[in-house]
């Protein structure tokens, strides 16, 4: 059955909050405006700070942190977060006298964050009045101690008042200096203070944290409150973990090597990698010397089995994965002691630490008895959140997912499967796998992913069910590849997770029968819009306690009633579309008018992001004009838009024919290329058009309008207007059209990086070194669409 349901919480006048199903992922960064010995970063600096933050780490939303005296300035700030279509909040220490918080509001203020050293701090109740008084929202951080004297019922009262959304109650922060309690005493009257503010907090509408105090402190009924640092980078109400370690790290940093480091990190995402900021990097965020000593050693005796640093393999065989979680046992045991080291909680927990024992000197942990929980967000689901309006964009389930939930829970439940995958059929992919009668047990020694061996190649529609059981791990789900995890949280010692896939590829993931956002994971965009075709799924299982198993695997797939022998082609031409959409559509109509090759021996794969442009609407026209050319989808997240090596190399894994042609989404095929190609068969491996002309911004408009059909008047064209390009690049064949045997791939394969500068020169260099020079296609040049040179992976404009 799918279940669907939000619960309001009535909050007055000033918010509403709300308990949803599932917990929303953070998508707030944190900039500082200086470091935390008061240096000021520079404004370039700070830009670039805020260009990693949208670019890289895709946040939506970043709070500056901001100290006495630059809060003047943040006007400026404002202009450069609202240049990256981000929106910026002000997070102070409440330490100077707030600056004209209504006309920044104007300005595109989303709201603030005050964070003061103590809750009777001088300055603190004026952020809170001019904030008011300016119609924005705010959050507030208050650290231990927490007096005796606070009266939490007043201070909620008086925070409803005032507009406050959310409040943190913090055992420490990393960027506000606070006094530690004095002794036992203090540390436990300050918790329970925690608690009954938090009481009094939500009683006004107003949601309340408690951060980074160990669940066992805490009585189990306000365990939902409870953030730790498992928890603190899956909480829509904080940041994403990647932006928040950036600020750590800056922020013992100076302002001259702070905007080093960012130039160089910004610089990996958008040019070229220079080898010597690679190395350079490191030595500006950690201790030079003794990092470069460690290193120097590492590399003079990474060869050396020493003591015990190196591990031994474990032993392929039953008996040798018993030893090894033996001493899996004994490792944790030892590494988190007598106490923390039997709590079913020490997965999620922070457990005892050093910045636990500065602020609250005397707080012992206590182990808790039970199952051992995995998932971090076990506990949170009846804790009413606030939503501000970019996180209630994202909230909740839209009709369309509910849909396909229902449409995959009758499937599973009512018809039989086409295909039962027998546990002899997988196994786990580079370990030995205990293959049973009914099930595969896997053993977890590492926090690490943990894939089995694909299985099905299965195109949309289809549904896919696993059974996992019998123990116990992080998350659970299927991998597509290197892209495209398609995960959720365990939360029991029994799930049956299924995927749904549609024809145009949405798809929808269920955990027993509900219906769930699969798992996004910090740095890594591994949740695509839609998938592609040509899918070879694969059981994906993170972090596993000790064992699990996993049975019942079934596949629905209307291909495998349907199924028919297809002719293999001798011909997979590799595209990657983003933002070329209309230039695309002259790519492929070139393609499907080549001469003197039938269409049935040529396929076509087409990589994008869905729903970026209208690639998607593009193909769905080739192919009822040319029903007998096969089209394939390769789909990415906007994260790798850039990364020409990684789509091209993924994509390369669908390809099926004997030749490749890599070929731009700006390229037009001359009508007799792949003829021209299987008359040079013989002997060769990887062949290039005779240079190419690039065509003017005029006869480029009339072919997008139709007004030219190339293939009709290709020798005008190319002996017409524009400039002939015969050797680029020292003559070194570039990317705009590359022919490989496919067999060569398993060989040399793209060079990649976060950008797409260089991949395609290097590849061709590789090529050369591997296989001898390429082959020319003598008087066989191709046609380069123009695009006002603008860079064409990742452009942030449509052509």
């Amino acid at each position: 059955m799918v279940r669907n349901a939000e619960a309001h919480v009535e909050a007055g006048p000033t918010v509403a909050l709300r308990r949803t199903q599932e917990r929303l992922s953070p998508v707030r960064g944190l900039v500082l405006a200086q470091n935390l010995r008061g240096e000021r970063f520079a404004i370039a600096d700070l830009s670039r700070w805020l260009r990693i933050n949208r670019v890289v780490f895709k946040t939506e939303k970043v709070d500056i942190l901001t100290a006495e005296g630059a809060a003047a300035s943040f006007a400026e700030y404002l202009d450069c977060a609202q240049g990256l279509d981000m929106r910026a909040s002000l997070r102070t220490d409440c330490e100077g006298a707030p600056p004209d918080l209504k006309a920044l509001r104007d300005l595109g203020l989303l709201d603030v964050f005050l964070t003061p050293r103590r809750a009777t701090q001088p300055g603190f109740q004026a952020w809170l009045e001019r904030a008011h008084e300016a119609g924005l929202k705010t959050r507030v951080q208050l650290h231990v101690p927490l007096h005796k004297s606070l009266d939490g019922a007043a201070y909620a009262q008086r925070y409803k008042e005032a507009g406050v959304t959310a409040v943190n109650l913090a055992a420490y922060d990393a960027f506000v200096r606070t006094d530690a309690c004095r002794d036992k005493e203090q540390s436990a009257g300050s918790i329970a203070r925690m608690i009954e503010f938090a009481q009094a907090l939500e009683s006004k509408g107003i949601e309340c944290n408690i951060l980074r105090v160990p669940f066992c402190s805490i009585p189990k009924e306000h365990w939902l409150r409870v953030v730790n640092n498992a928890q603190f980078y899956l909480d829509h109400q904080q940041y994403r973990k990647d932006s928040y370690e950036l600020a750590l790290r800056l922020a013992e940093r100076g302002p001259v090597v702070g905007g080093k480091v960012l130039s160089i990190l910004l610089g990996r995402y958008t040019l070229f990698k220079d080898p010597i900021d690679s190395r350079l990097l490191p030595w500006l965020l950690e201790s030079p010397w003794l990092r470069a000593r460690a290193i120097a050693w590492h590399k003079l005796t990474r060869h050396l089995r020493l003591a015990r640093h190196v591990p031994k393999p474990v032993e392929d065989s039953e008996q040798g994965y018993e030893k090894a979680l033996q001493k899996k046992r004994r490792d944790t045991m030892r590494e988190l002691g007598p106490v923390c080291g039997i709590c079913s909680l020490r997965h999620v927990c922070d457990r005892e630490s050093t910045e636990l024992s500065r602020a609250l000197p005397g707080i012992k942990a206590a182990s808790q008895d039970g199952e051992v929980v995995m998932d971090p967000m076990w506990a949170v689901e009846k804790q009413a959140k606030y939503y501000d309006p970019i996180d209630d964009a994202r909230a909740g389930l839209d009709t369309a997912r509910v849909t396909l939930a229902a449409k995959a829970d009758d499937t599973v439940t009512n018809l039989p499967p086409d295909l039962e995958i027998d546990s002899f059929d997988y196994s786990i992919e580079g370990q030995w796998a205990h293959q049973l009668p009914g099930g595969v047990r896997w053993h977890g020694f590492t926090n690490a992913e943990k894939l089995s061996t694909p299985l099905a190649k299965v195109d949309p529609p289809f549904t896919l069910s696993v059974i996992f059981g019998g123990g116990i791990a992080e998350y659970i789900g299927f991998s597509f590849g290197r892209d495209c995890k398609l995960v959720c949280a365990m939360e029991g010692y029994k799930h049956r997770v299924v995927l749904h896939v549609e024809p145009d590829g949405s798809y929808v993931l269920l955990r027993d029968g509900r219906p769930v956002h699969p798992r996004e994971f910090e740095g890594s965009y591994y949740v695509p819009l839609r998938l592609g075709d040509r899918l070879e799924p694969r059981i994906s299982i993170w972090n596993i306690d000790t064992s699990i198993v996993t049975q019942n695997v079934a596949l629905w797939s209307e291909a495998l009633r349907q199924k028919k022998e297809e002719r293999r082609p001798k011909f997979s031409i590799v595209t990657v579309c983003v933002r070329y959409a209309r230039r695309l559509q002259a790519v492929l109509q070139s393609i499907a008018h080549q001469e003197g090759v039938d269409l049935p021996d040529i396929e076509v794969i087409v990589a994008y992001v869905p729903d970026i442009d209208v690639t998607e609407d593009v193909l769905d026209s080739l192919r009822l004009t040319h029903p007998e050319l096969r089209i394939h989808r390769s789909t990415f997240t906007e994260q790798n838009a850039s990364a020409k090596g990684f789509i091209i190399n993924e994509t390369l894994k669908k390809a099926s024919g004997d030749w490749v042609v890599l070929l731009d989404a700006d390229t037009l095929l001359p009508p007799n290329l792949l003829a021209k190609v299987l008359e040079q068969t013989e002997g060769n491996d990887f062949l290039v058009p005779d240079g190419r002309k690039l065509l003017t911004r005029e006869t480029t408009a009339k072919v997008l309008q139709g007004d030219i059909r190339p293939w009709e008047c290709w020798d005008e064209l190319v002996n017409g207007a524009g400039e002939f390009r015969y050797r680029e690049m020292g003559g070194v064949p570039i990317g705009f059209c590359q022919v490989v045997r496919r067999s060569c791939f398993d060989k040399v394969s793209y060079y990649e990086a976060e950008h797409f500068e260089g991949a395609d020169w290097q590849f061709s260099v590789d090529m050369r070194e591997e296989f001898g020079r390429e082959t020319r296609l003598s008087g066989v040049p191709v046609l380069h669409l123009d695009h006002g040179g603008s860079k064409w992976y990742g452009t942030e404009r449509h052509f």
